[in-house]
């Protein structure tokens, strides 16, 4: 809305906190109210829009106010532009300062792991500035063939671009937000598998019975039920059942009996 001093009278005071009435006039320019009522003229500035205060209502008029605003955008405006630009930094450079702070933060193992993957995945000869994201797919789509290694690259860098976003070596980073779909894991031992744990654990010997223990142990509500050749309390006289004999009662370590 346009500001006019009968609307500054009539603003409406917040019930907490202070709030901004902009003016339609002069963009960047309007009344900030604080919940007990004080009003003053504010100014906003620079590309983190931060508000300066120039005078107090109805101290100063509001002809006044606009005058002032406008004179302290402009000298804000030359201030920026007499400003040194700062010096572009290049992917690589940016790289070697991220791992170089890792190492420092990071345990070793952590910190190997950057090192790999940003080495190995990621080598762009460009400024970070204009690295965009078409570049980072392009190099992470390369890696569809191995999705765990895919993801953990990905990560790598995007962990890396915000600790560059956070130095300002760069306003924004290029990376999209990515969701990996992983495959689900078997942890179904086969009975060729099963039969080659127990016969090398005989074989072998200590300290490796308790795999023929476990390999019972985990068959009790399988398929592959367990056999009884005497006292069922004697773990050294049971063997995995053949699944030709699975009509065969099994017998239950955990209660010593029959199902």
């Amino acid at each position: 809305m346009r500001l006019t001093d009968i609307r500054i009278k009539n603003l409406r005071v917040p019930e907490s906190g202070q709030k901004t009435y902009f003016d339609a006039a002069l963009p960047g320019f309007g009344v900030r109210v604080s919940q007990g009522g004080t009003k003053s003229f504010v100014v906003m500035l620079g590309e983190k829009r931060r508000l300066r205060t120039i005078g107090r209502y109805p101290a100063m008029k509001l002809a006044d106010a606009r005058k002032a605003a406008k004179r302290v955008q402009v000298e804000a405006d030359a201030e920026s532009s007499d400003a040194p630009l700062p010096e572009p930094v290049t992917f690589e450079t940016a790289r070697n300062k991220f791992l170089a702070d890792s190492r420092r933060r990071n345990k070793e193992r952590t910190h190997q792991g950057y090192h790999r993957l940003l080495y190995r995945h990621f080598n762009f000869d460009k400024d970070l500035d204009a690295l965009t994201r078409a570049d980072v797919m392009d190099s992470v789509e390369k890696l569809a063939d191995t999705p765990s290694e895919q993801q953990h690259a990905f990560v790598a860098l995007r962990i890396m671009m915000n600790w560059c976003v956070n130095r300002g070596y760069v306003d924004g980073s290029p990376l999209p937000p990515l969701s990996f779909r992983s495959e689900p894991r078997s942890n179904v031992v086969s009975d060729g598998d099963l039969a080659k744990i127990w016969e090398r654990a005989v074989d072998v010997g200590y300290p490796f019975p308790p795999l023929r223990i476990a390999a019972l142990v985990s068959q009790q509500d399988g398929p592959n039920r367990l056999r009884q050749r005497s006292d069922p309390r004697d773990l050294g006289e049971l063997s995995p059942l053949d699944p030709r004999e699975a009509d065969q009662p099994s017998v239950s370590l955990l209660s010593g009996g029959r199902n």
